[in-house]
């Protein structure tokens, strides 16, 4: 299993996804503070509104000698909104294209063709996997934080900074490996790159559609119960996470969500890798 690792090291060093996504991460977060920059001197009266595509709602111009709201949005928030959004959606497809194109390739079928337990393989690659997709958002995390002092300034630095950005980051990065988990899974049964990233886009923006609607159907069916599959959808759980003064009965449930989730996917992984046929 060593040289398997070593393998997926190999592949993973080769591979220009995952560099891809990681300009492209840099990218996006400096439009996200250029944006924010740029409603902060809208809100000023610095700067036409709409300028650069940019509309501010005219409530939320600032009077005179008041600070900007735009100004009070913070690092953590900027953090936030990649982590539930842009962040998930580049991670699913880095995944697609990093375990569908062993597919592609032949090497899946080469290293099965050597004898090696099936079992062996799949674990390896999941494991590596989802490291590789944790190693992703703690790219990001550290480009949003790196991108907050440059355009923030320094002063925005305290033990408590870090600390916030430490536990949200870490809860994220946590149910991120779950996330990554079923998405690899979903790349392993399609075995195909469009489908594989239509089918991880697809749950990663229309799964809580359906929680929704299953939490409406049981506050109808045990109105006095409380319970609501959102809770335990890792989906949810990641759009859900608070960013600040996160509660250990959330804590709690997410550690709880992510062992069950990953071992799910894990599972399914193996048992469809040992029956499908490798072509």
């Amino acid at each position: 299993m060593v040289n398997l690792f070593k393998g997926e090291f190999y592949k993973l060093r080769k591979a220009k996804s995952f560099y891809i996504c990681c300009m492209v991460f840099a990218v996006c977060i400096v439009m996200v503070y250029g944006m924010i920059i740029m409603a902060e001197k809208i809100q000023k009266g610095e700067m036409q509104n709409g300028s650069y595509g940019v509309v501010v709602n005219e409530e939320s111009m600032a009077e005179e000698g008041q600070e900007a709201p735009a100004a009070e949005v913070s690092v953590l928030e900027v953090l936030g909104q990649m982590m539930a959004s842009f962040g998930i959606v580049t991670t699913a497809i880095f995944i697609a294209v990093f375990v569908v194109g062993d597919y592609g390739n032949g090497a899946v079928k080469n290293i099965v063709g050597k004898g090696m337990a099936r079992w062996k393989i799949f674990v390896v690659k999941y494991s590596f996997t989802i490291l590789a997709a944790a190693a992703l958002l703690l790219v990001m995390t550290v480009l949003t934080v790196l991108a907050g002092i440059i355009f923030k300034g320094t002063g925005i630095l305290s033990a408590q900074f870090f600390r916030e950005i430490g536990i949200y980051a870490g809860i994220q990065m946590m149910l991120g490996l779950a996330l990554a988990g079923i998405i690899v899974f979903v790349s392993e049964l399609c075995r195909n790159l469009s489908a594989a990233i239509s089918i991880g886009i697809g749950i990663l923006l229309f799964s809580s559609l359906l929680t929704g609607l299953l939490d409406v159907g049981a506050r109808f069916l045990l109105p006095n119960a409380g319970f609501r599959f959102s809770d335990y959808w890792i989906v949810d759980l990641i759009s859900n996470c608070p960013i600040k003064d996160i509660e250990s009965g959330f804590i709690l449930r997410a550690v709880i969500m992510t062992i069950v989730w990953t071992a799910l996917s894990l599972a399914a992984g193996i048992w469809h890798f040992k029956k499908a046929d490798i072509k």
